[in-house]
C-alpha cells in the first residue's frame, strides 16, 4: 500500500509539475511577446527569443535566425520548469503556502511576491551575471515587472489551487 501512495505523490506531482510548467511558459511566452509588439523598444515575438539566446549565447543571437529565435524560445521554457519546479515543491512542502493559495486575498499576495521575486532575481542577478550590464529602467521593465504576477505566478496558483485544497 505504501509503494502505491508513493507512486500516486509521484504521479501526482509529475502531473502537476507538466502542466504547472506548461501554463507558465505559454502564458508568459504570449507575454513577453505582446510587450514586444505593444511596447518600446518594439521587437517581434521572432527578436523578443533570439534576445533570450543572445543572454547565454551572446550578442550575434540577436541577427541569428530561426533557429536562434527556438533557442531563445527553448531556453525561456527552460527557465519556466526551474520557477515551476520551485512552485510546485514549495506547495506540496509548505501547508502555510497551500492554504494561502487557497482563497484569493492571499493567493494574490503570493502571487505578488513570488512575481516580483522571479522578476527582480532574473533580472538583476541572472541576466546582468551573464550580460556584464544592468537592466534598462524603461517602461517595458515596469510592464514587465507587474505583469509577472498574473502572467508568470498566476497559471501556477491557478493550476495548484485546487490540490492544494485537497492536501
Amino acid at each position: 500500500m505504501a509503494q502505491a501512495s508513493s507512486a500516486s505523490n509521484e504521479q501526482s506531482f509529475g502531473s502537476a509539475l507538466v502542466k504547472t510548467w506548461v501554463a507558465v511558459a505559454v502564458t508568459d511566452a504570449l507575454f513577453a511577446s505582446s510587450t514586444g509588439m505593444f511596447i518600446a523598444p518594439y521587437a517581434t515575438p521572432a527578436r523578443v527569443f533570439r534576445g533570450v539566446a543572445s543572454v547565454l549565447f551572446g550578442k550575434e543571437m540577436l541577427t541569428g535566425s530561426t533557429g536562434a529565435a527556438l533557442t531563445g524560445l527553448a531556453m525561456h521554457f527552460g527557465v519556466a520548469l526551474g520557477w515551476s519546479t520551485l512552485f510546485v515543491l514549495a506547495v506540496r512542502n509548505l501547508p502555510w503556502l497551500r492554504a494561502a493559495i487557497s482563497s484569493w486575498p492571499t493567493a494574490i499576495m503570493v502571487a505578488a511576491v513570488y512575481g516580483v521575486s522571479i522578476w527582480l532575481i532574473m533580472t538583476w542577478i541572472v541576466i546582468p551575471s551573464m550580460v556584464h550590464r544592468p537592466p534598462n529602467l524603461n517602461l517595458k521593465y515596469w510592464v514587465q515587472l507587474v505583469g509577472h504576477i498574473p502572467f508568470v505566478v498566476g497559471p501556477m496558483i491557478l493550476v495548484n489551487r485546487e490540490r492544494a485544497r485537497r492536501r
